[in-house]
Order: structure tokens, then sequence, then C-alpha cells
């Protein structure tokens, strides 16, 4: 750890006789549920009650990144390194989860790179989120709720999720158009996934070499709004719904957010994306996101989310002699721990949080999350609404230790199954679970 941090210093001392502006940042999280709790509800031997005490490993493990970042006239420069993965031979493993170069003249920006956390235009409105982000606050972003959607994470401007996992190399040109308070900014981007040697590291590091590409436009008019409209795109392979094989097509990622920044103390962001196969409609997500501050101490966070799979030309996950990119209807994730993801073919998902300052030291909050199923049972178990919903209530309070240091407790409950057809996988009865997480964080 001494030596990546004096390498990263001396790379500063280096860089920055030749740029404006120079920083090192730590990002350090380690997170634990200090109890869970977990009950199916069942009357008889498909009975599951579990008790676990002190899980270090199931919410949001440690994770630690240095980051290096130089700025001048012309360049500027990233590198951001994770010191704690493990490959597949667990042995501890440098993560280079950033390193990218940028140059600029005048208004014209390219930037070239590989990139691990994604590129967005500031749409989704997680002012709130403080160290929970996705684990218990953004549960879902912009986009698609189905796992293998090309659509989920729309507004990332260099990842088609599902064709380039994980980190992808990029190169991206921009230029910025001004008049008075108008801007218009344009992205075109290509992204390839690298290719490594399966044997080298882990198969979840292993990616195929897909290439891609990306189209942003993004208008602002002063503080008043901005809107973003987009396309990505990749040729793969799917099949339709009835073919027997899967056939080479191309892949459309269309999307159009719009933000309301016009309002004192508000900040509203609406809009959706879909995935197109050679022009056919595979899924489609619809997005409100809203934040208002009533007063200096008090905040108040709404998300709604409908996303669904067009069933009449459904695209299944696999296709006949091996693997095909396509949505199928699995959902990414439930919302609560402990809770099992849904297969459907639509879903709502709602999300209020409230958010007090009381002082220096101590911030309260409390959310409540519900995810429904409004499939209509031609996927799966052929049951409407055949997973009911989940509910899940979080009150929690941060404590700030010092400048850039926190701690997060509180307790999580959540209720799954909830309006659930009784002859669905979760049974006549609710599934109750509970947790205590407790999260750690320090920024520097």
């Amino acid at each position: 750890m001494k030596k990546i941090i004096s390498a990263l210093a001396v790379s500063a001392l280096v860089f920055g006789s030749a740029a404006a502006k120079t920083s090192v940042n730590l990002n350090y999280r380690n997170g634990a549920l200090l109890y869970q709790h977990t009950n199916n509800g069942e009357d008889d031997a498909a009975n599951v009650k579990k008790s676990t005490f002190g899980s270090l490993n199931s919410y949001n493990g440690g994770q630690d990144t240095m980051s290096f970042k130089a700025s001048g006239d012309i360049l500027d420069f990233q590198l951001d390194v994770q010191p704690s993965i493990k490959n597949a031979s667990g042995n501890d493993k440098l993560r280079f989860n950033v390193i990218k170069i940028g140059a600029k003249w005048g208004d014209f920006h390219v930037q070239s790179g590989w990139n691990g956390d994604g590129i967005n235009g500031g749409y989704r409105v997680t002012n709130d989120a403080s160290n929970h982000e996705g684990s218990l606050f953004e549960t879902f972003k912009l986009g698609s709720a189905f796992k293998t959607s090309f659509s989920k994470y729309a507004d990332n401007q260099i990842c088609i999720p599902t064709i380039f996992s994980d980190r992808t190399f990029y190169g991206q040109a921009d230029y910025t158009i001004k008049a008075d308070d108008l801007k218009v900014n344009l992205k075109g981007t290509v992204i390839s996934d690298r290719a490594w040697e399966a044997s080298e590291l882990s198969a979840t590091e292993w990616n195929t070499g897909d290439k891609g590409w990306s189209i942003f436009a993004d208008v602002a008019l002063g503080k008043k709004f901005k809107t973003e409209a987009f396309v990505k795109g990749a040729n793969v392979t799917a099949k339709k719904k009835g073919e027997t094989a899967a056939d080479s097509r191309m892949l459309l990622v269309p999307g159009l957010y719009f933000q309301w920044l016009g309002t004192e103390n508000l900040i509203a962001t609406v809009g959706g994306a879909a995935t197109l196969y050679d022009g056919d409609l595979s899924d489609y997500s619809a997005d409100l996101r809203v934040r208002y501050a009533v007063n200096d101490q008090l905040s108040i966070t709404y998300y709604l989310k409908y996303s669904a799979l067009d069933t009449d030309k459904f695209i299944g996950a696999k296709a006949s002699g091996g693997s095909a990119y396509a949505a199928n209807a699995a959902v990414d994730k439930n919302i609560g721990y402990g809770s099992t993801a849904f297969t459907t073919d639509a879903v709502l998902w709602n999300f209020i949080n409230a958010r007090y300052k009381m002082g220096p030291v101590l911030t309260v909050a409390c959310s409540l999350g519900a995810l429904t199923d409004l499939g209509d049972g031609k996927v799966a178990t052929g049951k409407e609404t055949a997973n009911g919903t989940t509910i899940v209530l979080h009150p929690n309070a941060e404590f700030t230790a010092g400048k850039g240091a926190s701690i997060i407790c509180g307790l999580q409950a959540s209720f799954q199954g909830l309006g659930a057809d009784k002859d669905s996988s979760f049974g006549e009865n609710t599934d109750v679970g509970f947790a205590i997480p407790v999260l750690f964080r320090v920024k520097m």
C-alpha cells in the first residue's frame, strides 16, 4: 500500500510540472451485516429460518480505490488503482480500474483509455445516496430492470451491459457549441471489450473482445434544464421467439432523458430507453426521479421505474447451439437482503427517501421501497403477478467522524411475496427478513 501511494505521489510531482492541477485521492469502503434473519413463512417442511451474525462479506465488502488525476491547458490524465482484488489463484492482484488520457483544443476534447466505472451525464439524482449508493438507495440505475437487457444502465456512454462486462477500452471525441445560455455537447465513442487469456484471471475478468459504439447529444439551457438523447449499437447474436437458431443482428439502444433544474431546490429527471434487434423491440423502460430540498436540513427523494419485455417478440437468453446476447425474464435484482429476484415480464419500482441533517455530526434518514410484479404470466409460472410485491423499510443514521469519514448504521426490514399468486414459488405466506447493515467509508 505504501509503495503504491509513494509511486502515485512521485507521478503527481512529475506530471504536475506540466499540468495546472493535480490530486491524489483515497476512497475506502467496507461494510458488514451485524445481524441478518430470514423466514420464508411456510408451514411445512419447506420452512426456512436462518440467522447470521457478523457477516463481513455480504454487504459492500472491502473496497479501496486510490485515484491520481492531473489536468492542464491541453492534457488531462487519470489513474484509479484498486489494490485488493484477487485473481483465479486467490492471490492479491492490483486492479487498474481507470486509466485514461485526454487532450483538448478549445471546445474540442478527445479521451481514450480503460474504464470500469462508466461515464454518464449526471441524470441519476443521487444527491442523498450518501454511502449507500446501489446497496440500499439506487437499487436500479436508469434504464431496464432486467438482468441481461442491453438497455440496463442506459445512460452509460462507454458501455453496453451484457456485451461489455466490467472494464472496457474506449475512445471518445466530443465538441461543445455555446451561444449565450445555450450549450450543446456532441459525443461519439467507440467501445471494445478487452480480451484476456482465461487462465490468467478469474472467469469474471475474461471478456470476448466485442466492439460497439455510442452517440450522445446533450443540450443545456443555463440552470433551467438539460436533456440528452442517445443511441448505442453493436452487432450481436440472438434469436427471436419461435426461431430454432441464433442469428447475427444489429442491436440498437436508443434513449432520452430530461432534467428540470429551473425550480429552486428541485431536481427532476424523466425519460426512458429501449432495446431493439434489427428494429424489433425487445424491452423498454421509463424512469422518473425527483429530489426536493424542503430546507437546509430536510430533503426528499423519489424514484419511479417501469420496465417491461415485449413478450410477442421475446428474445430468449440462450440460443440453440450456444449462448446469445439477449434479455430474459430475470429481473436484475430484488430490493432488500435475502430477497429472491423476480422472473416476470414487467415490474414497477417505487422508492422514497427522507433525509434530515441534524447537525455537523449526525444525519438521519428513512427509506421505503416497493418492487411489484406486473407480469401477465406469459413467462415463468404462467400466473399473473406471481411474485407479488417486495417492500423494504430502512431507517438509518450517519455519523460523521471527521472530514470525509463516516459510519452508517440502520435496520432493514423486508417483506417479500405480498399479494403473490398462491401457486407461485413463494407459497401462501410472506417471506420476512431483518438485517442490521453497517457501512464505514473514508474519502480523502
